[in-house]
């Protein structure tokens, strides 16, 4: 496969990639991502269509951390610290990644191809058997005999048959982030009061909460400026630019399901999401960050995709950040991985994902794991 929709798999996987892939191929990744950087392949395993995606020599220093491994491993981490550190915490963090640097780049981790790379945060889980995966890994050590193979996004408590069968094809887990994950049916949250003064919040008129089928074509420039003001210009250049083309994209296609809220005729914050295997996963996040707090507009964000997964009565993906908030209402870290197979690189090649997944190990020892 490589985008046309001849032949392509019949699967729950194979469903949601054909809302999106077949244009990421036609147009291009960076009609829809302005810094993606990368070429894109959509590959076919069992019933599932992978998308693969490698760095291109041409791409410039915004590469976004979603498809580059040196953005996501030196460069994101080295801006964090210098948008949010102070004193010598931040001070010795910044000196750990540099110590790091002449490793890496000897092992240029960035020569990597990223497998399941949808060009979001958080990607759908493949569903693949071991020999599945072992002839994907082949196939792929073929076509890029000089790249390490890298499995983007691997939740070993989300999805442990995977993590399982990824580690047995000889594939090395490199922690990647901690992500927060939300049981509305548990103890935690039904408890929490934090949870329940924003329910109460989202409730209370400030706001018309706005639905997917509400929302039109007319609306996504209105989203995309959110997405930029919060994620480019508040936070970092290395979060993924998404065009108004994705946007519009992804909600003609149903790819996303958006929620809006909306005041005075003007859409102030949007969240958007997709079910896959029985999990919501909270993708995007947006508001105007031009106005005040006290609008309390990301808690009403959270709360509208918390009541979202409280309905369906599923478990809810809040991805990375933010973290004392989300615990706050009852949500549970989690490590996420990267899983890197690169025995058939040179030695020097292999010693950046060593010292990487050292690095993580010793990162996140006090993630609680287990639920």
């Amino acid at each position: 496969m490589t985008g046309a929709e001849e032949g392509w798999p019949e699967s729950e996987q194979a469903a949601l990639a054909r809302r999106i892939l077949p244009e990421y191929m036609r147009l291009g990744p960076e009609r829809f991502v302005a810094n993606a950087g990368v070429e894109m392949r959509v590959v076919r395993a069992g019933d599932q269509a992978i998308p693969v995606v490698w760095r291109n020599c041409e791409s410039w220093g915004g590469t976004p951390d979603v498809s580059s491994a040196w953005s996501h491993y030196v460069r994101y981490p080295l801006d964090e610290v210098a948008r949010n550190g102070k004193g010598v915490g931040a001070l010795l963090r910044r000196c750990l990644v540099y110590a790091g640097v002449p490793v890496l780049a000897a092992s240029r981790i960035d020569e990597a191809v990223l497998v399941n790379n949808w060009l979001i945060s958080t990607n759908p889980a493949p569903s693949l058997d071991r020999g599945e995966l072992e002839r994907l890994t082949g196939e792929l050590c073929k076509m890029f005999p000089g790249r390490a193979i890298l499995f983007r996004t691997v939740n070993p408590l989300l999805h442990r048959e995977l993590a399982e069968r990824l580690v047995a094809c000889g594939y090395q887990f490199v922690a990647g982030r901690v992500v927060y994950v939300l049981d509305p049916k548990s103890r935690e949250y039904q408890r929490s009061e934090n949870a329940r003064e924003d329910r109460k919040m989202l409730y209370d008129g400030g706001y018309e909460i706005v639905a997917q089928e509400e929302l039109t074509a007319a609306d996504m420039p209105r989203i995309e400026e959110l997405h930029r003001m919060l994620y480019i210009e508040k936070h970092s250049r290395l979060n993924p630019k998404y065009t108004e083309l994705f946007f519009e994209t992804a909600s003609r296609n149903r790819f996303f399901e958006y929620q809006g809220l909306r005041k005075e005729g003007r859409i102030e914050g949007y969240v958007a999401w997709y079910e896959f295997d029985g999990l919501l996963v909270g993708s995007l996040v947006g508001y105007d960050t031009r106005l005040a707090k006290s609008s309390g507009l990301y808690r009403r964000c959270v709360a509208l995709m918390m009541e979202e997964a409280r309905r369906r009565g599923i478990r809810l993906h809040l991805s990375a950040g933010a973290g004392a908030f989300k615990h706050h209402r009852g949500a549970r870290p989690c490590v996420e991985y990267d899983a890197v197979f690169c025995r058939h690189l040179p030695v020097q090649r292999r010693a950046g994902w060593d010292l990487l997944k050292t690095a993580g190990v010793l990162q996140h020892r006090k993630v609680r794991r287990g639920w």
